[in-house]
């Protein structure tokens, strides 16, 4: 998508800089090809534009440096998002995981008492520790 000269009248307080993109290697406003990446800006209104930093400097009214540490700092902060997202799935993952050994294990051990430590009370009545009845109900197929 090329621009038109009336996005850049809508000054530098009017585009967001979102980061950068491998997947879109043109730049939007100039037409340049096989650019190594794009600068991804954003309008309040909701529309994108990919575009080289030169470009993208001269489109918010910025210096290019300025820009390019702007964007960087979109990235560290998409990247860090990401990294809580899949840290949030993995913990959520691992407490389904808790609970279907709870499952098992009071199936196997009714008579285990009530701790304060759930894992405590199961080694008690097993006579086992608690990494040997995760073996052993990682060897009864996890079910």
């Amino acid at each position: 998508m090329m621009v038109s000269k009336a996005y850049f009248e809508k000054g530098a307080d009017r585009w967001f800089i979102r980061g950068s993109s491998d997947e879109v290697t043109t730049c939007g406003i100039c037409g340049r090809s096989e650019l190594k990446g794009t600068m991804v800006l954003e309008t309040p209104d909701g529309e994108t534009i990919y575009c080289g930093s030169d470009c993208g400097a001269r489109l918010a009214g910025k210096p290019a440096a300025a820009l390019r540490k702007e964007q960087k700092a979109a990235d560290d902060r998409k990247k860090d998002e990401e990294r809580k997202a899949r840290a949030a799935a993995q913990a959520a993952a691992a407490g389904d995981e808790e609970a279907k050994i709870m499952f098992w294990l009071r199936s196997q051990y009714p008579q285990a008492k009530a701790t304060r430590d759930p894992r405590d009370g199961f080694a008690e009545a097993s006579g086992k520790s608690w990494f040997q009845l995760r073996k052993d109900w990682a060897a009864a197929g996890k079910p």
